[in-house]
């Protein structure tokens, strides 16, 4: 655990409609399922003790009282558990019932939380039942008891290894009574005591005991009894509670309960703005046609507009059928993504991870959050702390995507979306400029292929066809026979003009001029090249009445892989919020999706040529000399760095984590370490040309104008990154020796 991240569960467990101790038999087996499994945060449905659908029956003593003893089993059973449980159950307070989910961690009870809203919700006709939740707390004696573990209690005179165990099988405080009658009856001692204790009058005892008698499981030495008596919990009771993990900022958490998150002031929308980042939701909701489809997009938007994890956990097919057929779900939304969700009966639980540290930060880079006025938030709530004892680091249940910026699963809306925002924004540059042509260095590589397909759909919108772009090829000491057969193909399938201007001999000519000599590769020799190239592309688009649209992508910018002054610079830029993983998404998306067969080959020759800025002369085959991630690192990693260090800021610690999870298997720990250092190196290095970047369009979260989107001093050194990088370093050698 934690890093961040907490195990979440939500259980549906297999019920029978007011049968107490069935019910609670099989919620403690899903406690114990849960917490085998490492989970940290569970949630049960609401009313799960009795079931939810008793309808009048609530009304009877007998089920209220089973239910109040069904909670003590639990409290008993949840004893050296690090896990927060929250369960359902009929609560009588003050002569009135309600709809109430507890809180129970360690053997202990945090706090409870009634349905706020029963008479505007009515929901299964509890109004028939139960009444609305106060939502201001208040310290109530809940009149149960903290759990007894296994450990020995007591002194050598006090109560056997046998006795603990009987309590431990056999929980509840009755139950514990009984075992303090039977201990006193065999030893012949307290017997007028045992009598009192039975009949449950402690508070005179209580009221005589030193605090200092009282120890860690709830019971005090009451001397003028000689005897231990059982302590009643005092929790807050009401709708305003938070609890709070004392460890780590962020971690706390809050109940909204049944579908009380459409009011139109939802209680779980007043918790985040009291500082709460997860809101579970014990929920008894009837399954509908398609309801569940609509529920997952609800949770969603409405984690997204509240910035919060939300946690649901329903009553399923188990309740009474009667008049409806409850739907079980257990969804796990964050911030407006879809975590996992699941209905089937037999699974039961549901496990996943949330990211707090994410929410955190989220909320506060989000200037849309607002949180509550402080004062108001002391006076109207209570935030109970606890504590987890247990940080062992265990492996993720949740899917780390490798590509942040378009995850797998929404590719095909997502490439549509981008192409889209990239053909509008040069379609208004172009009627702006009243440009006369689009000029386009073609290279036969993923950035130029994608930046022509842009060229096409802007050209198409503003009433164009192909022959409106000019696609120039400019050959040097580094092209190889397959970028220039891949761009050949791409300008006859997509019907561009295409020119060749081969520049070698002018680039001989300029190193004879400054005194370079043609055998030297060093930066001079590659950056002459690039720089060539853009005086071809803007000399030609003067000639033609058009505008140079550039290639460069958000991968290279982060990196500084770009010549400054050179393929740095064009007259507009479509792909400069473009990651490289995103191109090669999108450029295999149109391959797969168009309609023109020759396109369709060419842009799939394309995705199989290495990444290459051709700067570097070509082996003696005749192919790439130059393979960009044999220098700079796997763009996989460094798109998935960029994401994270740039949209949460997240410590390389954090990131190196993340990219252990999402690349097991295909990178190793020292692998990511080591690339990671690279990009913070050259990040900072290469600010100067970011902060002279030219106009395009913003697509993603993350963006790099130095116009708003990242405002950073050229000259800010890295040093505070590149020592953790080294920490992080040490570690992983210190380790594998």
């Amino acid at each position: 655990m934690f890093r961040g991240f907490i195990k979440t569960a939500a259980a549906s467990p297999q019920l029978r409609v007011a049968d107490v101790e069935y019910n609670v038999c099989r919620i403690i087996e899903m406690m114990n399922t849960a917490y085998d499994a490492g989970v940290k945060l569970l949630v049960f449905p609401e009313l799960c003790i009795t079931g939810a659908s008793c309808g009048d029956i609530f009304r009877q003593q007998r089920l209220t009282d089973a239910a109040r003893d069904g909670l003590q089993d639990i409290i008993d059973a949840s004893t050296d558990m690090d896990m927060v449980i929250f369960v359902g159950l009929p609560y009588e307070k003050d002569g009135k019932l309600y709809d109430v989910t507890a809180a129970v961690k360690d053997g202990s009870l945090l706090g409870i939380v009634p349905k706020s809203n029963v008479r505007a919700m009515n929901e299964l006709n509890q109004i028939r039942v139960f009444e609305d939740g106060q939502e201001i707390p208040e310290i109530i004696d809940t009149g149960l008891f903290y759990g007894i573990g296994d450990e020995e209690l007591f002194d050598e005179e006090g109560l056997t290894e046998e006795d603990l165990s009987r309590i431990s099988s056999e929980p509840g405080k009755d139950d514990f009574f009984r075992i303090v009658d039977d201990f006193e009856a065999e030893t012949g001692e307290g017997e007028e005591a045992s009598e009192e204790v039975s009949e449950g009058n402690t508070e005179d005892h209580m009221s005589d005991a030193d605090e200092e008698d009282i120890d860690d499981d709830g019971l005090f030495w009451c001397e003028d009894e000689d005897e231990y008596i059982a302590e009643t919990i005092e929790a807050p009771f009401g709708v305003n509670i938070v609890f709070e993990c004392t460890e780590f900022d962020g971690l706390s958490i809050a109940v909204e309960m049944g579908e009380e998150r459409k009011l139109l002031y939802s209680p779980g929308a007043r918790h985040a703005t009291a500082g709460a980042q997860i809101i579970v939701n014990p929920c008894a909701v009837p399954a509908l046609a398609g309801s569940l489809k609509d529920t997952e997009d609800e949770l969603k938007a409405y984690s997204s507009r509240i910035c919060a994890a939300y946690v649901r956990a329903g009553a399923g097919c188990c309740e009474s059928t009667t008049d409806y057929v409850f739907d079980g779900s257990r969804i796990i939304t964050e911030n407006g993504s879809l975590l996992t969700s699941d209905t089937d009966p037999e699974s039961g639980i549901l496990i996943t991870d949330i990211d707090f540290e994410m929410l955190r930060i989220e909320r506060k880079n989000n200037s849309a959050f607002i949180r509550m006025d402080e004062q108001d938030a002391d006076e109207d709530y209570i935030f109970v702390g606890f504590e987890y004892y247990g940080q062992e680091n265990e492996e993720l249940d949740r899917i780390i995507e490798k590509n942040p910026f378009v995850p797998a699963s929404r590719e095909e809306e997502l490439c549509e979306s981008i192409l889209d925002i990239q053909a509008r924004a040069l379609a208004k540059r172009l009627e702006h400029t009243r440009s006369k042509r689009i000029v386009i260095g073609l290279s036969g590589g993923l950035d130029s292929t994608l930046t022509l397909l842009a060229a096409l759909r802007a050209a198409e919108i503003n009433g164009f066809g192909p022959e409106y772009i000019l696609c120039l090829s400019m050959p040097a000491f580094g092209t190889s026979e397959q970028t220039r057969s891949n761009l050949n193909a791409l300008a006859s399938a997509t019907g561009v003009e295409l020119r060749e201007i081969n520049l070698k001999e002018s680039l001989l000519r300029h190193f004879a001029d400054i005194g370079h000599a043609v055998d030297v590769h060093d930066s001079a020799y590659e950056n002459a090249q690039a720089r060539e190239r853009t005086q071809v592309l803007m000399d030609i688009a003067n000639m033609e009445g058009g505008i140079v649209v550039g290639t460069g992508d958000l991968s290279e910018a982060a990196l500084g892989w770009c010549t400054y002054n050179g393929d740095q610079m064009s007259m507009y830029v479509v792909n400069a919020d473009v990651p490289k993983t995103v191109i090669r998404q999108i450029v295999g998306w149109t391959a797969r999706t168009t309609d023109n067969k020759d396109l369709s080959e060419a842009l799939l020759a394309v995705l199989g040529t290495p990444i290459s800025p051709e700067l570097l002369p070509v082996d003696a085959q005749g192919q790439i000399g130059q393979r960009t991630e044999d220098i700079v690192g796997p763009y996989e990693l460094h798109d998935f760095f960029i994401y994270y260090m740039l949209r949460y800021g997240y410590s390389p610690e954090r990131i190196v984590y993340l990219a252990e999870n999402a690349f097991r298997g295909q990178f190793g720990r020292s692998e990511i370490i080591k690339w990671l250092g690279v990009l913070y190196s050259r990040f900072f290095a290469s600010q100067f040309k970011r902060s002279a970047c030219v106009d395009g369009p913003k697509v993603f979260s993350v963006d790099l104008s130095p116009r708003g989107e990242l405002c950073m001093p050229s000259d800010a050194v890295g040093e505070l990154w590149k020592k953790e990088i080294e920490l992080l370093k040490y570690a992983d050698e210190t380790e594998l020796l």
